[in-house]
């Protein structure tokens, strides 16, 4: 059967880098990566700065006041109890002491909160495929800024409208729009339909005649949603 099908990435080989919350862009240390270049798992690849709507920023402005009082009243009163010396209460010491120490963390961690910048960094190592992010963008919560893959680890996806036989696929080649052909092997099927289609998934097998110092590695010039035609061999014998 002949099936149109396109490269993807290997889930276990790549990543999205998203917005965790509406922020706007910053440099890293080193500069925003360019397209094709070489990323390792753990880089960060630009700084969110998050920003705060009106309504937000007014909130935590009066949470801060309320903190500056209540954290002000506790110094006062570490103040006189530390100078009863011997004479004071042991416990109300002790708790005074650890309020205080916790509301003025919690002042510092929502002051922190209005310049804070939280590092976006690659969860798997490989080439940068996509980059969606400039310096001083305003971004969306979940939006796309990067995206990491491993080029020697790519699949192809293929779409199958007979799908009594989805299970039954014994070899299967590609063929790109420029004549390679790539040897496949079946990894398994979706169980769930498509567009009244059922996807189908294939490992692109290393070429002998292309060795890499760490081994056998798939044909270069491969890219995520390049168009393949899928050739497969299905299995028509009974049980």
């Amino acid at each position: 059967v002949t099936l149109s099908g396109h490269v993807i990435p290997d889930p276990n080989a790549s990543a999205l880098v998203q917005a965790p919350l509406p922020g706007r862009i910053e440099l890293p240390e080193n500069g925003l990566p360019l397209l094709g270049a070489p990323i390792h798992q753990g880089q960060v690849l630009a700084h969110l700065v998050p920003i705060l709507d009106a309504v937000d920023r007014t909130e935590l402005r009066a949470e801060l006041a309320e903190l500056d009082g209540r954290i002000e009243n506790l110094a006062r009163n570490l103040k006189r109890l530390r100078q009863l010396g011997d004479n004071a209460p042991r416990q109300e010491l002790e708790d005074t002491e650890t309020e205080h120490a916790s509301l003025t963390a919690r002042r510092r961690a929502i002051a922190d909160s209005f310049s804070v910048r939280m590092p976006l960094t690659a969860a798997v190592g490989g080439v940068l495929a996509l980059r969606n992010a400039s310096p001083g963008q305003i971004v969306a919560g979940g939006e796309t800024l990067f995206t990491v893959v491993d080029p020697q680890r790519l699949l192809v996806e293929a779409l199958l409208y007979d799908t009594d036989h989805a299970t039954h696929f014994t070899s299967a080649s590609a063929t790109t729009a420029e004549g390679r052909i790539l040897r496949l092997t079946p990894l398994g099927s979706g169980y769930e339909l498509r567009g009244h289609a059922l996807p189908i998934q294939f490992r692109i097998e290393p070429d002998p005649a292309l060795v890499a110092p760490g081994g056998p590695r798939p044909p270069d010039q491969l890219v995520v949603r390049q168009p393949l035609t899928v050739v497969a061999t299905m299995f028509h014998g009974s049980a």
